[in-house]
């Protein structure tokens, strides 16, 4: 019955509309970027410029750009697109009486943790999807030149997390960034599941984990604790160094806040009342 639940709610997420329309958006600021600031670079190849090295994947695509407007769009926009597809789905199961008709027809954990997944996997998506689509076109049209820390014009810091890998191997590194945000944007799109019990207003849903980000990056940012930024987590460029526990504990948090106070408060007797 677990089964049938999380089955259930994965076809539901992706045979989605609203998943169809954040995932383009997403692409859409990914290609943007393409057109605007990749392919210009290719002009300069083969020609002399003042520059210290030649473009390449890791300092010109969208999750390497650093200071870009597209980069700065897409990843302070993520979260509320990763929320887009299904972060709303459980408070239209319960205001629409949808989910009687669940409870029903299959045990209420494999709803429950159908829908966590269905959230987390659709936003995890729409995050990570843009961003291969931008590198595998930038890879179409710039050489996979290996960075190198003395040319000082890629974007990753020395002191910064997993460095190394950055300059000895910088598609693992991007690999683990790609885990990394896949798992924070969707832990921070779960969290509206959460919040459907204390919040009556489907847009409200909708708009309050971005909002959690946006105010969470900003007290960080003021309070000096830059490294637990969830803006500067997500950023593989790194605008402040970050560090292995940091990121970790607040993906543990995030985890433990969306996912034990949804499936503990969720599935109650009132919720299909």
């Amino acid at each position: 019955m677990i089964r049938t639940g999380v089955r259930l709610e994965l076809y539901r997420a992706f045979h989605n509309l609203a998943y169809y329309i954040a995932l383009g958006l997403g692409c859409a600021i990914a290609v943007l970027h393409f057109v605007m600031q990749v392919l210009p670079k290719t002009k300069a190849i083969g020609v002399f410029m003042n520059i210290d090295y030649p473009y390449s994947v890791f300092n010109s695509c969208l999750a390497l750009d650093l200071g870009g407007f597209h980069q700065s769009l897409f990843f302070y926009s993520v979260v509320l697109l990763g929320t887009l597809p299904f972060g709303m789905s459980y408070f239209t199961d319960l205001r629409d009486g949808y989910i009687k008709n669940i409870y029903t027809r299959m045990d209420r954990k494999g709803y429950l943790l159908g829908k966590y997944l269905a959230v987390f996997l659709t936003a995890g998506t729409v995050c990570i999807i843009p961003l291969i689509l931008n590198m595998a076109l930038t890879m179409a049209v710039l050489p996979c030149l290996i960075p190198q820390v003395g040319t000082s014009v890629f974007a990753v810091a020395g002191a910064g997390m997993f460095s190394q890998l950055f300059y000895s191997h910088p598609f693992l590194y991007v690999l683990v960034y790609l885990i990394i945000d896949f798992c924070m944007v969707g832990m921070f799109a779960c969290l509206a599941l959460s919040l459907t019990k204390v919040l009556y207003n489907r847009y409200i849903v909708l708009f309050a984990p971005f909002v959690l980000f946006f105010t969470l990056q900003t007290v960080m940012m003021y309070t000096g604790f830059n490294a637990a930024g969830p803006y500067y987590i997500l950023n593989p460029t790194q605008p402040t160094w970050e560090n292995v526990p940091t990121v970790l504990t607040e993906m543990i948090l995030l985890f433990l806040v969306g996912f034990f106070t949804f499936y503990l408060m969720g599935g109650k007797k009132r919720d299909a009342i």
